[in-house]
């Protein structure tokens, strides 16, 4: 773990945290940028989730490296939070393209709106149409942060620190919910009295994956009805049923689907109801 003594006694102005996977080399950080070597400009911290036989090291003084062999998103989201040195921090992904100008445009924010604990900005696809519905310029409702994906995610670290903001462990990639994390998250921050800010400035690019197809995946299902029974209850098993049947009428399940899918629906508000009552989660 390339990551300086006294860690906690070091701060920079902006630092960008990246979770990635199996790294031996920092080559792909070129592609993460408009301009191939902008990576050099900027204070990076890399989580690199990997094998002992597969080791990433830097030797440029702004990029720290942190190898992890644990598994899961969120606890390299975690890892990441815990070890940054950023007075202001980017969440970022290996698979998101940036602006020339991201510093200046999220310092500037931080700086224009101090009170924020958290300020999320706009992603576009590869047709720069726009990633999702974005919300407009002002705070954030419990309902609008969902539209908020880890890529546009930036925050104030003392703020974030002095709330105990982390995420949740159960939700996202590679854990037992699969999805959800990035609205349990901000969630958690939101509940806490974190303010939590939208600006309506592009910061980022970023692969449209066909995310209706997605929708009707068994994993998705499972892991969005535990997400909504966490906040909403037994209230989720409507939702539920309203959820199959739209994804019927989108044609992303077909309808001699909907008993299976429905079960897994069901599966996943069981799996958190059983994690909740051993306090788990």
């Amino acid at each position: 773990m390339n990551l300086p003594k006294d860690n906690q006694e070091v701060s920079v102005d902006f630092e960008i945290l990246i979770s990635t996977m199996f790294r031996t080399t920092l080559q792909f950080l070129e592609d993460m940028f408009e301009k191939r070597d902008d990576y050099k400009n900027y204070n990076i911290l890399i989580v690199n989730q990997t094998d002992r036989n597969k080791i990433l090291v830097s030797s440029l003084q702004n990029i720290r490296v942190i190898n992890s062999f644990e598994r899961g998103t969120t606890k390299s989201r975690n890892l990441a939070l815990k070890n940054a040195i950023g007075n202001v921090c980017l969440m970022a992904d290996d698979d998101t393209k940036y602006v020339s100008n991201i510093k200046n445009i999220i310092i500037e924010s931080h700086q224009k709106y101090p009170d924020m604990g958290f300020i999320s900005f706009e992603a576009v696809d590869e047709q720069l149409n726009p990633f999702t519905v974005y919300p407009k310029t002002g705070l954030h409702s419990k309902k609008t942060l969902q539209s908020i994906y880890t890529l546009v995610i930036t925050f104030k670290r003392t703020k974030i620190l002095e709330a105990n903001v982390l995420y949740n462990e159960y939700f996202g990639l590679n854990t037992i919910f699969n999805t959800g994390e990035e609205y349990v998250f901000l969630r958690g921050a939101y509940d806490k009295g974190v303010k939590i800010f939208h600006v309506p400035i592009v910061i980022v690019s970023h692969p449209k994956e066909t995310s209706g197809k997605l929708q009707g995946n068994d994993d998705i299902i499972f892991s969005r009805s535990a997400v909504k029974y966490r906040y909403t209850g037994f209230f989720t098993y409507l939702w539920l049923v309203k959820y199959i049947f739209f994804l019927v009428r989108k044609k992303y399940i077909s309808v001699r689907e909907v008993p299976h899918k429905f079960l897994q629906g069901i599966k996943g508000i069981q799996k958190y109801k059983e994690l909740k009552a051993s306090d788990k989660i």
